[in-house]
């Protein structure tokens, strides 16, 4: 086996593990500020009155929204982040003495 082929494995099992990563962070973060959006735009609407279902209604809406926008928009967002220098495309690592190493 040639070194450079394990190398290759390895980068394309955490290319892989990188975008399981990023699916279940978008569907936790799309899942958790859908339900703390809908549940406060819900009270301040409406009150208490016919809460749950009104509520559950507006979560499934909210959830859809948020859902493709939170699969999207962190790409579109870092693009323009490099675009305009706010963002390293450089990886920062750790060495086992706790440096910092680029």
């Amino acid at each position: 086996m040639m070194p450079g082929l394990k190398v290759n494995k390895e980068r394309n099992y955490k290319a892989e593990n990188s975008r399981k990563v990023t699916i279940f962070m978008s569907l936790g973060m799309a899942l958790l500020m859908s339900l703390g959006m809908s549940t406060v735009m819900t009270l301040v609407n409406i009150g208490m009155s016919a809460f749950p279902w009104m509520w559950l209604r507006a979560w499934c809406i909210g959830f859809l929204v948020a859902l493709p926008l939170s699969l999207v928009l962190p790409g579109f967002l870092r693009r323009i982040a490099k675009r305009i220098g706010i963002a390293d495309d450089r990886i920062v690592r750790e060495d086992p003495a706790g440096r910092r190493t680029h």
